[in-house]
């Protein structure tokens, strides 16, 4: 939980070890306001990320305590403020300005391969950009045995399992991100149309209460823009963005948790928003992919809306972040209806890259922070902690 709570900037500047005193007494402080932690055996305190997350938020609205502002808010800002070069750290930048840019990405995972048997065939996957590719660079082990194709939207790699319990491998990715890109697809086919229209996929779920829900806040508006302006500011006004336990959404039902707790991440948040524009007859599909700055680029998702008259725009849910709970923030708006440079590995249903062969156990936990070779995030088995996929990405801008 230290790492997680460490600036990144501190890291990229070599001040890890000043800025983990502080990460440090951030962490104490929310267990003196009542952050919850258990103890094991040995007197070790035991916590939950989503817990901690969720914790430090609650903290901001329910006491005024400014941890989440400083710690995590600013921070963020930051991040996305320097989207446009030169712009202010904690100044909404002006995303029409942004120009197509080139980046470069390196996108290593290592899996682990235990339950297999030497001899296994097993398939791995990579992420690559669905829009602006330029070329790739596949890494992969010098063992035999290991082969690979690059196909549109990721990398497959076929490995033989031999003695070792883990593989690594990697991909070096040049592309030049487009911000406007999304504004030059074509309209939907009748066949897109239904297919983005559909009432259910995944985490989509268009169902009664949904319709009901999307009637009550368009309130019979029909305007495009003016609907998603209203669907907007209900969602900011009635939810949060934080952290789940996924084990806690119903396959049957998956938007019923997030209703019944008024909190979301961005995934879920996303489809959220996709169902109730569904319910309005508006194309709608969840995108997954990466934010690009190189001090902490990010795997999220956002959705993507057919807008009648305007052609697709994208709605990301991180402005609810960025804009602090403050309705009056020029933060709020910031992403809606546009983006900055992403990295764009998956619109579903159609193209999507997941991680192949290796699967998540029933029980796992997802833990994220900066490392000194970029962005890590480890998947783990809740109950004994062993590796199951750990990702680091890194990004070059120019």
């Amino acid at each position: 939980m230290i790492a997680f709570l460490i600036s990144p900037y501190a890291i990229v500047a070599g001040e890890r070890h000043l800025d983990m005193e502080r990460a440090v007494s951030v962490l104490e402080r929310c267990v003196i306001l009542g952050l919850p932690f258990r103890t094991n055996g040995s007197g070790e305190r035991l916590f939950d990320p989503v817990e901690v997350v969720n914790g430090i938020k609650h903290l901001h609205f329910s006491r005024g305590e400014p941890i989440w502002i400083e710690r995590s808010v600013r921070m963020l800002r930051r991040l996305m403020a320097e989207a446009l070069r030169g712009a202010p750290h904690d100044t909404p930048p002006n995303l029409s300005l942004l120009e197509e840019e080139a980046y470069t990405v390196t996108i290593r995972r290592r899996f682990s391969l235990a339950g297999y048997r030497n001899g296994d065939i097993v398939r791995l996957r990579l992420p690559l950009p669905l829009d602006g590719f330029d070329k790739v660079r596949v890494l992969l082990p010098s063992a035999t045995g290991i082969d690979h194709r690059v196909l549109p939207g990721r990398v497959e790699v076929r490995a033989t399992v031999s003695d070792s319990s883990d593989i690594e491998i990697g991909a070096e990715v040049r592309f030049t991100a487009r911000p406007r890109a999304l504004a030059d697809q074509p309209s939907p086919t009748e066949t897109e149309f239904a297919l983005w229209t559909r009432p259910r996929e995944g985490l989509i779920k268009v169902d009664s209460q949904i319709r009901d829900l999307a009637r009550y806040i368009s309130n019979g508006v029909d305007e495009p823009w003016t609907v998603m302006g209203r669907l907007w500011d209900y969602l900011f006004d009635k939810y949060q963005l934080g952290f789940l336990h996924y084990d806690q959404i119903d396959p049957a039902d998956p938007l019923s948790a997030i209703q019944r707790t008024c909190r979301f991440d961005c995934m879920t948040g996303s489809a959220f928003l996709a169902s109730l524009c569904r319910a309005l007859g508006l194309p709608a599909r969840l995108v997954s992919g990466y934010t690009l700055n190189p001090v902490l680029p990010t795997a999220h998702s956002w959705c993507e809306v057919w807008l009648p008259g305007s052609g697709w725009a994208a709605f990301d849910l991180y402005s609810l972040d960025l804009a602090g709970g403050d309705r009056d923030s020029p933060w709020r708006h910031h992403f809606f209806g546009r983006l900055d440079h992403r990295f764009v590995s998956e619109r579903y249903p159609l193209e999507f890259c997941g991680t192949g062969s290796v699967r998540l156990p029933r029980a796992w936990q997802l833990f994220s922070c900066r490392r000194d070779e970029g962005a890590e995030s480890t998947y783990e088995a809740l109950d004994t902690g062993a590796l199951v996929l750990r990702e680091i990405v890194n990004v070059v801008r120019g």
